[in-house]
This record gives structure tokens, C-alpha cells and sequence, in this order.
């Protein structure tokens, strides 16, 4: 996706009228799209002056964006999410499907996954070769007495 540089870059509100011995704020917003510097000149002017009164400075930002992609498992579903397609199985039988994620990008990401397992049949857990600060599981019971999720 391409973007010009005027549209990583949102002020608001782009015009404002302060009265006298008094002050505003205006807010510039900065969303870049690709990993590059941006750069913006802000200029503020005032109307009705006789003489012009400009204030003018320099926008320079930089922009890096975590990105992560899914290597594993290739299948999809109908609008592009990755699914873990398991075999079925025997009572007491184990199935293990790699899931395989790619950190793309020059910043570090971080990656949180939810594993919602109401009948506690699943687990995650890192590759040996994985850099992996924690992982947690967690299994979601059932009610008392109902036996509901």
C-alpha cells in the first residue's frame, strides 16, 4: 500500500480561532506505512494581519513497522486466516501441527496467542529454537452442574 507522505500525517483541527491572552492546542498524529523517513514542514499563519506572522518548523520522522508473517500452516480458510487442519484421531492419540510464525521486519514484534480449548484437548508450546518470553495456557471450564463452557 502506498501512501504520500502528506497522509501519514493528520493535524487536528486544521484550523482554530484563539482569543486573545489565551491558547489552543492542535494535535499532529503520525501513522507511517512503510519503514522510511518522513518529511513535513508545519506552517501556521495568521489571517487578517497586517503583517504576515508565519511559524514554520520541520517534521522529520522516522517510520518502522513490526511485521510478522504466518509460514505455517499454508491452508486457508475463505478470507485468508491460517487454519490447523487436524487429522481424526484415535482415543489417546497424539497429532502435532507446527504453527510458524516469521518476524519480517527490522523491530522486534511481539506476538500474543489465544488458544480457547473448552475440552482442554490442545497445547501450545515452543520449538527449542524459539526466542520466546512466556507462554501461558489456560483451559475454560464448564459451570457446576451444568456441564455448559
Amino acid at each position: 500500500m502506498s501512501m504520500r507522505s502528506s497522509e501519514v500525517f493528520e493535524l487536528s483541527p486544521t484550523r482554530m480561532s484563539i482569543p486573545s491572552h489565551s491558547h489552543a492546542f492542535a494535535t499532529i498524529t503520525f501513522t507511517p506505512q512503510n519503514m522510511r523517513t518522513y518529511l513535513r514542514v508545519f506552517e501556521s499563519s495568521l489571517e487578517w494581519a497586517a503583517r504576515s506572522k508565519v511559524l514554520v518548523f520541520d517534521l522529520l520522522v522516522e517510520g518502522n513497522l513490526p511485521c510478522i508473517t504466518i509460514l505455517k500452516p499454508i491452508q486457508r480458510i475463505e478470507h485468508g486466516q491460517p487454519v490447523l487442519q487436524f487429522k481424526r484421531l484415535l482415543v489417546d492419540k497424539r497429532h502435532i501441527l507446527a504453527l510458524v510464525i516469521n518476524n519480517i521486519s527490522n523491530v522486534p514484534a511481539q506476538v500474543s496467542i489465544d488458544l480457547l480449548d473448552k475440552m482442554g484437548v490442545f497445547a501450545l508450546r515452543a520449538a527449542p529454537d524459539t526466542l520466546c518470553n512466556h507462554i501461558s495456557s489456560s483451559h475454560i471450564a464448564s459451570e457446576p452442574g451444568t456441564g455448559q463452557y
